[in-house]
C-alpha cells in the first residue's frame, strides 16, 4: 500500500481507481471505486454511474450507522467527520437517481450486516429512528434549497414515508397547489375538521 493519498488527500478516490485498472479490475469498477467517494462537497459532484451511485450510499450509510452506534453524533456546527455531508450525500445521489427505496428497510439491512462489529446491548430500533431522522434533517436542507415552506416540509417530513422521491414528490405537489390555489387554507381546514371528527368517533368507540 501507498501512502499517496495521505500527502495529497484530493487524490482520494481517483488513486483507488487507478491501482484498480492497474490490478486488472473492470473498467466499471474502477469507477466506481473513484465515485464512491463523491459528492465531497455539500454542491459536489454525485456519482454518474449506477454502480459508483450505489456503492457511494452504502459506504457513506455505514458510516453513518457506525459513528450512530457509538454516540458520535454532530451537535451545534461541529461535524469534525462530516456526517452531514455524508447524509446529504445520500439524499442528493437518491434524489438524482430517483430511486424509489426506502430508507428504513435500507437502514436494517446495513445494520444487519454490521451488526457483529455493534455494540450489542445497543437498541437496534433506536438506531435506526436516530438514522432516518438524520437523514430527514439532510433531505429537509434539499427542500429548502428549492423554496418550499416550511410548514409543509415538516408536515411531509412528519410522516412515517421514507421514500425519498416520494416525499420530494409530496413536498413540490403542496408547494405548488399552496402557491397557485386560492383555497388552500380552505381545504386545509376541512381535512382539519374531518380528521379531528374521525380521532373523536375512535375515542367514542
Amino acid at each position: 500500500m501507498t501512502h499517496i493519498v495521505d500527502e495529497f488527500p484530493e487524490l482520494q478516490g481517483l488513486m483507488g481507481e487507478k491501482y484498480a485498472l492497474l490490478q486488472g479490475e473492470e473498467a466499471d469498477v474502477a469507477t466506481a471505486i473513484r465515485e464512491h467517494y463523491l459528492p465531497i462537497s455539500a454542491e459536489g459532484e454525485l456519482p454518474q454511474t449506477e454502480l459508483g451511485s450505489i456503492l457511494a450510499i452504502a459506504d457513506k450509510l455505514e458510516t453513518l450507522i457506525a459513528f450512530f452506534a457509538v454516540g458520535i453524533v454532530p451537535t451545534g456546527s461541529q461535524d469534525p467527520f462530516s456526517l452531514r455531508r455524508n447524509a446529504l450525500g445520500i439524499m442528493r445521489i437518491m434524489k438524482a437517481n430517483k430511486w424509489n427505496i426506502r430508507l428504513l428497510p435500507l437502514i436494517r439491512e446495513v445494520i444487519k450486516i454490521e451488526q457483529a462489529e455493534l455494540d450489542q446491548s445497543l437498541s437496534v430500533e433506536e438506531l435506526q429512528q436516530e438514522i432516518i431522522q438524520f437523514l430527514k434533517q439532510r433531505l429537509k436542507a434539499i427542500m429548502l434549497g428549492e423554496a418550499i415552506r416550511y410548514d409543509i416540509i415538516d408536515a411531509v417530513l412528519d410522516s412515517t414515508q421514507d421514500n425519498v422521491p416520494e416525499l420530494l414528490e409530496r413536498a413540490s405537489v403542496l408547494n405548488n397547489y399552496s402557491t397557485d390555489s386560492g383555497n388552500f387554507r380552505e381545504t386545509i381546514e376541512s381535512l382539519s375538521r374531518v380528521v379531528n371528527l374521525a380521532k373523536n368517533m375512535k375515542k367514542k368507540l
